[in-house]
């Protein structure tokens, strides 16, 4: 019995070199194919890891976020929810799965996942913004400014938040606030354009 079971481990072991080495050349030929803009070669590639290695939780991560770039958010929902499945702490996943949810318009599912990636990192400034983005769809706008506010309190270099928040201030007739907002949205580097106010703020 102990010498089959030694074949058998001997005989193993170089199947399992060869599938990881194919898994291997695989990965970097999806790398290449993204690099030279060829989505749908890339797809196919981390298609086949995934047929090698079907727990793979990165396989399914990168296929989604290349289903992101050419726009297919329901596929890149089911890999990410792949993903999530086999790894049920990934924040990067939980937080891009929502945001393509709210490229479909589907505000409460982007919530729930921004929600749990802040479960998972209370710190994630991005995740507060993109959730007070989700909430003022909603015209949910008090809770969208708090989001705000949380996103400015964990980076308060996170340029896109006063812009956001400048503009719920506004909207709450703060406009004084809002003012505030959208200058310091320019000094840290965000284009004068997108300010709906001209600045500097009329007294």
């Amino acid at each position: 019995m102990k010498k089959r079971l030694v074949i058998l481990f001997c005989f193993m072991i170089p199947l399992f070199c060869s599938s990881q080495n194919l898994k291997d050349e695989y990965n970097n030929c999806a790398v290449e194919r993204f690099e030279q803009q060829d989505y749908v070669g890339a797809i196919e590639y981390f298609t086949r890891v995934i047929e090698l290695f079907p727990n793979d939780s990165l396989a399914y991560f990168d296929r989604a976020m290349v289903k992101d770039v050419i726009q297919d958010y329901k596929g890149a929902i089911e890999d990410y929810t792949k993903q999530i499945a086999i790894d049920h702490e990934s924040i990067d996943s939980y937080f891009l799965r929502g945001m393509a949810k709210h490229q479909l318009k589907d505000n409460d599912g982007a919530i729930a996942d921004y929600t749990k990636a802040l479960e998972l990192e209370p710190s994630n400034s991005d995740a507060y913004y993109w959730r007070s983005i989700s909430k003022t769809e909603q015209e949910n706008f008090k809770g969208a400014l708090e989001d705000c506010n949380k996103a400015i309190e964990r980076n308060g270099n996170n340029f896109k938040c006063y812009l956001q928040r400048g503009k719920l201030n506004q909207s709450l007739k703060q406009n004084e606030s809002a003012c505030k907002d959208f200058t310091r949205f320019v000094q840290l580097g965000g284009e004068q354009t997108l300010v709906p106010i001209k600045l500097p703020c009329d007294k």
